[in-house]
C-alpha cells in the first residue's frame, strides 16, 4: 500500500458478489433511495453508450480507465462471454470533452435533486 500511495497510484478494492449480497441486508447502499440513484446516473449515461456504439458496463470501465491516477481495472466476468463485453471497454476512445461530463453526472444529479 505504501509503494502505491508513494507513487500516487490507486487502489480500488472489488467485492466478490457474493459478499456483497450477503451485506446487503440493512444495507442503505442497497436501498430504495440508492438504487434510484444509479438508476438515475445509468439513465444519463446511456446517450454515451449509445454514441459509442457500447453496452453501459463498457463506457464505465472506458471511463473509470480515464480517471487518474488509476492505472489498472480488476473486472469480473461470470463467463467467457461476459469478459469479452468487458474487455471491449478498453478499446472505447472516449472524447475527453465527453469524460469531463460524464464526470459531472453524479454531483449534478445531487445537486438537482437536493
Amino acid at each position: 500500500m505504501y509503494f502505491c500511495t508513494s507513487k500516487e497510484a490507486t487502489i480500488i478494492g472489488i467485492v466478490a458478489i457474493e459478499a456483497a449480497a450477503m451485506t446487503r441486508k440493512g444495507n442503505p447502499l442497497f436501498g430504495a433511495q440508492s438504487i434510484e440513484r444509479v438508476n438515475a446516473v445509468l439513465a444519463e449515461l446511456r446517450p454515451f453508450a449509445e454514441k459509442y456504439h457500447a453496452a453501459l458496463a463498457q463506457l464505465i470501465i472506458a471511463l473509470t480507465s480515464r480517471q487518474l491516477p488509476i492505472t489498472h481495472i480488476l473486472v469480473g466476468a461470470p463467463n467467457e462471454a461476459q469478459a469479452l463485453e468487458n474487455a471491449g471497454g478498453g478499446c472505447l476512445g472516449l472524447s475527453a470533452s465527453d469524460v469531463r461530463e460524464m464526470n459531472g453526472i453524479p454531483s449534478r444529479l445531487k445537486t438537482s435533486r437536493g
